[in-house]
């Protein structure tokens, strides 16, 4: 894979000619945009509010009918619901493209991770770098609930770690993936409705936890229908 990523490189070095597309990432609860400070209803007839969701997308691969045709070259993206600047994404796709399929990671890789805090998206200064342990939060999600047993029934949920056997790095692969639909949905419904936050309402360190809960988030992506 890491050859065929070098030629892939070296191919679109030689033929430069791109298009400016706009990946687009859509953070919502339900069919609702999310907001942060907002009370959004469970359908246990419970609520919560949103207050912080933060996190990493890199390693952007994509695909046409099952073959990798484009890499997108260190892409480290810091995706922050509270800065919409930040939730669309200009990429430099070579003309003539075709793809129907985007292969993503959500959080950085342990290469990046044990190269330290590094500077742009990386930077530590953007509050997710865990300094004390030498590596990146992958997914950061904090709120409240009264379902929460805690101080002012906050819940703190802060997902990283790249060592073996708590590497919490998740890859996803989206078919239905094109240059005019490049937009991913992000619902966090689901994940809450299946989440008890009366036990389970903080994790702060890379343990198996936080690699299933990993998983849990990572299927709350979704490609837009062109519908929608």
């Amino acid at each position: 894979m890491r050859k065929m990523i070098f030629f892939l490189l070296l191919f679109q070095a030689a033929f430069g000619a791109a298009q400016t597309r706009t990946l687009v990432i859509e953070p919502t609860f339900g069919k609702t945009a999310l907001q942060l400070n907002t009370y959004y209803r469970l359908s246990k007839n419970d609520s919560l509010q949103i207050t912080n969701l933060k996190f990493y997308i890199s390693n952007l691969q994509f695909f046409n009918d099952g073959a990798l045709v484009w890499v997108e070259p260190n892409a480290f993206y810091l995706i922050d619901a509270a800065d919409s600047t930040r939730l669309k994404r200009s990429l430099k796709i070579p003309n003539h493209l075709t793809f129907n399929a985007l292969q993503f990671d959500l959080g950085i890789d342990s290469i990046t991770n044990v190269a330290g805090a590094l500077g742009g998206d990386l930077d530590a200064t953007k509050g997710m770098y865990w300094a004390w342990q030498s590596g990146y939060v992958n997914f950061k999600l904090e709120g409240r609930s009264n379902l929460c047993p805690t101080r002012k029934n906050a819940f703190q949920f802060h997902l990283g770690g790249y060592l073996t056997p708590h590497n919490a790095l998740q890859t996803l692969y989206l078919k239905g993936i094109s240059p005019n639909n490049l937009t991913l949905l992000f619902d966090l419904q689901p994940l809450f409705e299946n989440l008890d936050l009366k036990t389970q309402n903080s994790i702060m360190i890379p343990s198996e936890e936080t690699v299933l809960l990993a998983q849990k988030v990572a299927k709350s992506f979704k490609r837009m229908m062109n519908d929608k």
